[in-house]
């Protein structure tokens, strides 16, 4: 999974991980980012750490790993899990 996410510094990897997708129309994106930004902040009340990580040019990849339909958007993951102190967990990319 860790080819998907982004090669960007190092990557702790994640323990949960959404994957938001929408079938239709570009304007269901709004939609769809408010719904996720929602979940964001109720994972936060209740210390939940969450980023995200954008997908917009890695589509086809993630379509085809994940088993999305092919009419499927895609623009973001959202990676969540407990936070911690400092980084702990294997390190995926140097």
């Amino acid at each position: 999974m860790s080819n998907l996410l982004g090669a960007y510094g190092s990557l702790v990897s994640p323990p949960h991980y959404l994957v938001p997708y929408s079938i239709g129309e570009n304007c269901s994106f709004i939609d769809l980012g408010f719904r996720v930004q929602k979940i964001a902040g109720r994972l936060w009340k209740i210390r939940v750490g969450s980023c995200f990580i954008g997908g917009l040019n890695r589509e086809r990849k993630i379509k085809e790993r994940l088993g999305l339909p092919q009419t499927s958007m895609i623009a973001t993951f959202l990676v969540f899990g407990l936070t911690s102190e400092g980084l702990t967990g294997r390190i995926m990319n140097d």
